[in-house]
This record gives structure tokens, sequence and C-alpha cells, in this order.
């Protein structure tokens, strides 16, 4: 009998530890879990506040006499809300900016086309009795001039290249190349 409660009592004290380790793996995912949590709130919390900014900036969500408390929405609808509204305004930025780029392409052609006739008359004062169509037609001969200059590559002579590798080695110091792009 004696042997019987030896072996019951070794039982329970192993029973006890098990269950104090138990408790104190238990108070350590309480803490995480709690941890968690509040992390899991600010996060919340900083992500409604974005959502309600972007929101702010939304013409049809921003209406006059209409109350807004976004608190009242669950925050993946507010996200699902905000998403959409930034998508939107990311693309009429998009279609803004590509306005403008074309806009700016139609200046800067006609400004050529100005700058050409300007050269086309500065070359030869007498033409300038010249009709609107030849003036466009010397001026698109000079572009095509220009054009023709600007294709041709730029050629070095040997004594550039051998002095730019004479000081190369006297001075032991990276050269820069600076390549010019024809514009």
């Amino acid at each position: 009998m004696a042997k019987n409660q030896k072996t019951l009592e070794n039982q329970y004290h192993m029973v006890v530890a098990r269950c104090k380790d138990l408790e104190e793996q238990m108070r350590i995912r309480q803490k995480q879990w709690d941890q968690r949590e509040v992390e899991s709130k600010t996060t919340e919390k900083l992500m409604r506040e974005l959502c309600e900014d972007i929101l702010a900036k939304d013409s049809k969500e921003m209406v006059l006499g209409t109350d807004y408390s976004w608190s009242s929405i669950q925050i993946n609808e507010l996200i699902r809300k905000s998403k959409q509204s930034f998508t939107n305004y990311i693309a009429s930025r998009t279609d803004f900016m590509q306005k403008l780029v074309d806009q700016l392409e139609e200046r800067r052609l006609e400004i050529e086309g100005l700058k050409d006739q300007i050269s086309v008359m500065q070359l030869s004062p007498v033409q300038a009795s010249l009709s609107e169509t030849e003036l466009e037609e010397k001026a698109r001969q000079e572009r095509e001039r220009k054009k023709q200059m600007s294709d041709r590559p730029m050629q070095f002579p040997a004594n550039a290249i051998m002095l730019t590798m004479v000081l190369r080695l006297l001075w032991k110091r990276p050269i820069f190349v600076i390549r010019l792009k024809n514009v």
C-alpha cells in the first residue's frame, strides 16, 4: 500500500508541476495576445485615419449637408471605399498629366516651327516677301538639315583619344567622358 501511495504522490506532483507549467505558458500567451491586440487596435486606428483622410478628399464622398461618421463603418468596408477613391484619384491625375504632356508637346512643336521660321528669315532677309507656304517649306528644309547634322556621329580625332589616354596615365584618375545628346 505504501508503494501505491508513493506512486500516487509522484503522479500528483507531476500533475501539479504540469499544471504550473501550463499556467505559465498560458500567462505568456495571454501577454503576447494582449500585446498583439494593442498593436492591432493601433493599426486599425491608423488605418481608419488614413482611409478617412483619403475619403475626405473625394468629392463624391464629401457632399454638403451630409453627416460623415465613418466610425460606424466596418474597417474592411472603409478600406474598400478608400481604395476605390484612391484608384479613381490616381486615374484622374494620370489623365490630367497625359493631357498636359500632349499640350506641352504641341506647344514645343509650335515653338520649334517658329524658331525655324525665324532662322530662315534671318538667313535671307530678302525672303521676307515669301508666302506662308514657302516659309513653311524653307523651315522644313532647315529642320531636315539640322536633323541630318545631329544624326551624324561625332568623330574625335586620334590625337584627342591619345591625349585622353596620356592624361589618364599621368594623373591615374578616372576621366569622365561626357556624351552629348543631340536634341
